[in-house]
């Protein structure tokens, strides 16, 4: 599940009350893989978006993108736990967690 490298970096970012725990990696079998994981804890539960890119040289074009993409999350309560992506003024969609 986690194939980090040695050497990982690990921050902790609090976007509206949320933290997001956030790992950027290389891969441990496949070293040209970057690897970025954005946690986020609710209630007693644990979830985990994840992002690669297979040319290491070219993150720096996807790092903020992502970084964009997991602080547009958001938990709402609906009778099915719903997450929300914001997408700029784009509508917006919700997936189901189960």
């Amino acid at each position: 599940m986690f194939k980090y490298a040695d050497g990982f970096r690990f921050k902790k970012l609090k976007e509206k009350g949320q933290i997001i725990l956030v790992i950027e990696a290389t891969h441990k079998k496949y070293p040209n893989i970057k690897l970025v994981d954005y946690f986020f804890i609710k209630d007693t539960y644990l979830y985990r978006l994840s992002f690669s890119v297979s040319q290491q040289k070219y993150f720096k074009n996807y790092a903020s993108l992502f970084t964009q993409m997991a602080e547009t999350f958001q938990f709402i309560n609906t009778p099915a736990e719903t997450l929300t992506v914001r997408e700029g003024t784009k509508t917006d969609h919700q997936l189901s967690i189960k």
